[in-house]
């Protein structure tokens, strides 16, 4: 298991690099568009395009980090009042359940790359393929998956305890 932790944290952190240079490539797209029209009366041709798939891919790419480090927002209130063991019992279907609908957002997303690739499906404005953001989304949702599998088995493991995950020092440190 603690292999396996190394391996999240690893690729979370990997992830939070390529989403962090996701946002720093919109902004300096953004803003080399908004200082061409300012003072060249050129914005950046495609615009909307660019910042439309840098945004997914941000997000993609972002969304492990958050699972990793437990800052999704949970709804944990009805399970405060259960009894413990119930409460077990709901975390896990509510989990399961979740686990589940991603693996099969993933698989379709997965699918869905050999559809953009041989319809040749591109932005409207550019004619950006999709297929290479969409390898991108699918990479960053199956981390996801891994990563919410990874908590879901850790917070079995330590059930009880007033573990809340790893801290944004633990995050920091490592």
């Amino acid at each position: 298991m603690e292999l396996y932790g190394k391996y999240v944290r690893c690729s979370a952190k990997i992830m939070a690099f390529l989403a962090d240079l996701v946002l720093f490539c919109t902004m300096a797209v953004v803003a080399v568009s908004v200082l061409g029209r300012v003072f060249f009366s050129t914005p950046v041709a495609g615009l909307t395009d660019i910042v439309s798939i840098f945004n997914a891919l941000a997000v993609a790419f972002a969304v492990s980090v958050t699972e990793q480090l437990r800052k999704h927002i949970r709804v944990d209130f009805v399970r405060e009042y259960l009894p413990p063991k119930i409460g077990k019992v709901v975390f896990i279907i509510m989990m399961t359940m979740a686990a589940v609908t991603l693996a099969v957002i993933t698989w379709r997303f997965f699918l869905y790359i050999g559809n953009t690739y041989s319809y040749h499906s591109r932005t409207w404005i550019m004619g950006i393929p999709h297929w290479p953001a969409v390898v991108c989304l699918s990479i960053g949702l199956l981390n996801y998956l891994v990563v919410m599998i990874y908590n879901f088995i850790d917070s079995l493991q330590h059930w009880g305890e007033k573990k809340s995950g790893p801290s944004e020092d633990d995050w920091k440190g490592a």
